[in-house]
């Protein structure tokens, strides 16, 4: 539950820090960039809530699981693009 709430914090700071800065026009895409990246990331904390609840509801016999595929590529570039500012930021 960590990962998202720090990548929210992380984007939430740099967005902050970029509109105080003079002439913040040149860096509008990347906060809108950070803005669809914390979305994802608030997506994805719904999800973990939504699993925790489903995980309370099949410890008490009232759960019934299905199969789904999914896109293993998508999930992997949306790891990467969660990871790729705080990486870039460490190695400047």
């Amino acid at each position: 539950m960590r990962t998202p709430v720090l990548s929210i914090i992380f984007f939430l700071n740099w967005i902050i820090d970029a509109l105080k800065a003079p002439k913040n026009v040149k860096v509008i895409p990347q906060i809108l960039k950070y803005c669809d990246l914390m979305m994802s990331q608030l997506e994805f904390l719904q999800f973990f809530i939504e699993d925790l609840i489903s995980l309370r509801m099949l410890q008490t016999g009232n759960f019934s699981l299905t199969y789904e595929p999914f896109d293993v590529v998508s999930v992997l570039k949306q790891i990467c693009s969660i990871f790729r500012p705080q990486v870039n930021a460490k190695c400047l």
